[in-house]
């Protein structure tokens, strides 16, 4: 046992276990030992066996159905013995089952299993050999000595998941977005993964050892930091009670590398490893929060200053059809105000008679993945009947599924009163054989001018949106969303053809954009005789210029008779 002993605090894996199982054998009359993992319904696995080569398939085989027999040393450990079939160890067996006695000089196994632990596996140590030669002592040594063998395995076993799991632990770290460091009780850096080196524009190595106060912290904040970070780690661990400003993520300025300051968000986190506490970080850049709030804040406050702007009624829906926004005119079409829609279904603007039938032809474009064009009739309110033209286009978000809609409703009333006023006359004229074909051009001019053309274009002159009405006035060869996000002096190539005089029309566009006041009524000529009409509004957010906003429709030319 000594020498067992000396052996396995010679090496983790006990690299000279088949020496001692050689001793083993040696002193008490084996011919050979073995040094197993039983495995239920399956030949023990082999750790360690001297001779070489003893441990046979027949043997491993036998050995296996002699500890099956006997389940209750698999369950409180202990020792058994039993014959095995006639051969030399490690040979074929014969046709005597394992277990049973054989007489004096019979070949036979004492097994010694260790007493189990929970979540580990079995250890047997296996004495091949007469089992007359045998005594208690042989028992007992055999008991100490796979007690000693687990052991060992299992300190093995349990530095190699140590190692696996520090090892999981650093890959973690290092592949983490966000910048983490961490210190000891001291507040001694120990930990400073890439992105921190990335964020804070200092190398690891450098960090490594340092006192995270003086390297990462103003010495304005390094008393604060201390005494936060203290109590922190005394407290930061438990469900109630004052944690100190360290509570959840915090802004917090550090030092880089070059000197400069950055802002970021830290959220700390305390660790507790073989009884000292460490406090651990995880920063964020917060400018870079500040500015995509920021950009988000003003693409949500240029797109309600659009739709207030815009003629027609608009509408936010979330994934199931629940406004979240309405605009002014949504509200004047529908006859209410902004509370009685929001909250509530966008099909609810519609008449009763109507909502149904708009609603199906909703879900299969939603189905199919299209936009809905639809002409209906607006609720009652009071008033003459309204209809609208509803155009609803899903917004996508970045898993290809939409975040929600936006509704647009063009009051198309005078045109649908148009139609039916233009029936009566198609119907009298047609009494009259002569008037068709006067009616038809009456009903396209009025078509032609109901929906505007509508160009945004910013503080820097450059288009934000354009949509295919203004194009199709305009004659606009390219495509329009080609032409969003360029600048507006490159539509003069665009319209040399289709305007008399472009250098004109680009011109009162720039007297409009530096006057910054409203105008209406701006009249321009086409080189194929058509005249467009244009309004200007200035768009300005808390007195700043955000850009322009031009509404461009055909003028009706002048019948003659």
């Amino acid at each position: 046992m000594e020498f067992a002993c000396d052996k396995a605090r010679e090496g983790l894996r006990f690299e000279s276990l088949p020496a001692v199982l050689e001793q083993f054998a040696a002193a008490f009359g084996g011919r050979a030992a073995l040094a197993l993992r039983p495995r239920p319904g399956e030949p023990p696995a082999v750790i360690a066996v001297y001779p070489p080569g003893a441990a046979g398939p027949a043997l491993l085989a036998q050995i296996g159905a002699l500890i099956g027999e006997h389940p209750e040393v698999t369950v409180a450990g202990g020792c058994l013995r039993g014959s095995l079939a006639p051969g030399r160890a490690g040979g074929e067996p014969g046709q005597r089952p394992a277990g049973r006695d054989s007489g004096p000089g019979a070949e036979s196994a004492l097994v010694a299993v260790t007493q189990p632990a929970l979540g580990r596996p079995l250890s047997a140590l296996v004495l091949i050999g007469d089992r007359a030669s045998w005594t208690a002592e042989t028992q007992a040594t055999a008991r100490t000595l796979v007690a000693v063998i687990a052991a060992q395995y299992r300190r093995a076993s349990d530095t190699v998941e140590l190692a696996e799991r520090e090892e999981i632990t650093r890959a973690l770290v290092e592949a983490s977005p966000d910048a983490v460091v961490i210190a000891d009780a001291t507040r001694r850096i120990v930990e400073f993964n890439a992105a921190a080196e990335e964020l804070l524009r200092r190398p690891r190595a450098d960090a490594l050892g340092q006192d995270m106060r003086v390297v990462l912290l103003p010495e304005r904040d390094r008393a604060r930091f201390k005494a936060g970070t203290e109590h922190f780690l005394r407290t930061g661990d438990r469900v109630e009670g004052d944690q100190g400003e360290f509570a959840g993520r915090m802004r917090l300025p550090v030092l880089r590398g070059d000197g400069s300051e950055l802002t970021v968000e830290l959220t700390p986190l305390p660790l507790e490893v073989g009884g000292a506490r460490y406090f651990c970080c995880f920063l964020r850049d917060f400018s870079e929060l500040e500015r995509a709030n920021a950009a988000f804040a003003a693409s949500q406050a240029r797109f309600q200053l659009l739709s207030e702007l815009a003629p027609v009624g608009i509408a936010r829906t979330g994934r199931g059809g629940v406004c979240s926004y309405v605009n002014e005119r949504w509200c004047v079409l529908g006859g209410g105000s902004a509370g009685d829609f929001i909250g509530s279904p966008w099909t609810q603007v519609l008449h009763p008679d109507d909502a149904g039938k708009v609603a199906q032809e909703w879900a299969q474009a939603r189905a199919a993945g299209a936009e809905l064009r639809a002409e209906c009739r607006l609720r009652p309110n009071g008033g003459p009947q309204l209809w609208a033209q509803a155009a609803v286009a899903a917004l996508p978000e970045g898993d290809d599924q939409p975040a929600g809609f936006l509704v647009a409703l063009t009051n198309v009333s005078s045109r649908k009163r148009a139609e039916q006023e233009g029936g009566r006359l198609l119907a009298a004229e047609r009494a009259a054989c002569n008037s068709l074909a006067d009616q038809t051009a009456r009903l396209n001019r009025l078509m032609a001018v109901a929906v505007p053309g509508v160009l945004f274009v910013d503080e820097d002159n450059v288009i934000v949106q354009l949509n295919q009405a203004y194009a199709d006035l305009l004659g606009l060869p390219e495509p329009v969303d080609q032409l969003i996000g360029t600048p507006i002096g490159g539509l003069r190539g665009q319209i040399e053809r289709s305007l008399a005089d472009p250098a004109d029309f680009l011109a009162r566009m720039s007297e409009c954009r530096l006057a910054r006041q409203p105008v209406t009524g701006v009249r321009f000529g086409c080189s194929d005789g058509r005249t467009v009409e244009g309004d200007y509004w200035p768009v300005f957010a808390s007195g700043q210029y955000l850009g322009g906003l031009w509404l461009l429709r055909r003028t009706p030319a002048r019948e003659i008779t």
